[in-house]
């Protein structure tokens, strides 16, 4: 299949209806963009050898052959190409556990680890709305030679009760493109996001249950709760008002420090039990 200029602008990446459930918005952008660059006449088809390159990009190192085998396996319509709607075709049917495609695991792990992906990840476990906004050409992007800036500004901004008053958090990156652009924004946002504090986003004593789980396995670690609470307070949460939740975070410190009393004692008895009967 031959395409021009004019076709490669006009076409579109999307992702059917139908398989939308099985996608990220990070995923789908990503999977969308590999295959765009793939498609370097813009036909809006892939051959072999662009499989091939496209699979090396995001790590998945096969040999000509095996991509021959999988371009004949995920060919819906026997034509020898791979169209996007075909490459979706196949993320499903690896999400759904096709042995056949086993070895593309790689493939599926990279969708899942752009910096895009990984704030997505985040912000979701904050309760927070990212929106990217690239900044259009103007006079702060003229270059002091008034020559116009080679790079693209991204704004990104996470919104959201952690927040603090004002609800938002903004930063900026610049790239040669704008994917490169919005993935240094998604990096330094992935930084901020560190820094955010999700008591904020609840009532005084409240202690969300991922939260609560954290604070049970590092007092199962051992951990000293001092440090712990130090940790919640830096982070927001309030929580010397919850007497009950004191009391429980109390009474399983201190058995976590019997168990490993008693744990002690009956190896120092082993201990000595061997010694006397030598």
């Amino acid at each position: 299949m031959s395409g021009t200029p004019a076709l490669a602008s006009s076409l579109s990446y999307e992702i059917p209806d139908e398989y939308r459930s099985f996608f990220t918005p990070a995923q789908a952008e990503e999977l969308a963009t590999q295959f765009r660059i793939s498609d370097a006449d813009g036909s809006g088809s892939i051959d072999e050898r662009e499989f091939r390159a496209l699979l090396t990009r995001m790590g998945q190192q096969i040999s000509a052959a095996e991509a021959d085998a999988l371009v004949a396996s995920i060919d819906v319509n026997g034509d020898g190409l791979l169209d996007f709607a075909e490459l979706v075709q196949m993320i499903v049917r690896l999400q759904r556990g096709d042995t056949k495609l086993a070895a593309l695991r790689k493939f599926m792990e990279a969708l899942d680890t752009t910096p895009v992906a990984l704030l997505e990840r985040e912000a979701a476990k904050f309760g927070l709305q990212v929106v990217y906004k690239l900044v259009e050409d103007g006079a702060d992007d003229v270059a002091p030679n008034s020559e116009p800036s080679e790079f693209l500004q991204m704004q990104l901004e996470l919104v959201g009760k952690v927040c603090g008053p004002t609800g938002r958090e903004s930063v900026s990156a610049m790239g040669k493109t704008t994917r490169e652009a919005k993935f240094k924004a998604a990096e330094a946002a992935l930084v901020k996001i560190k820094n955010l504090q999700p008591g904020l986003a609840v009532q005084p004593g409240e202690l969300p249950k991922q939260w609560e789980n954290w604070l049970v396995a590092n007092i199962e670690r051992g951990a000293s709760v001092k440090k712990l609470m130090q940790t919640l307070t830096q982070k927001g949460f309030l929580l010397t008002g919850n007497l009950p939740l004191m009391q429980e975070i109390s009474t399983r410190a201190s058995s976590y420090r019997l168990r490993t009393k008693v744990g002690m004692e009956w190896v120092g008895k082993g201990f000595l039990g061997g010694i006397h009967s030598s």
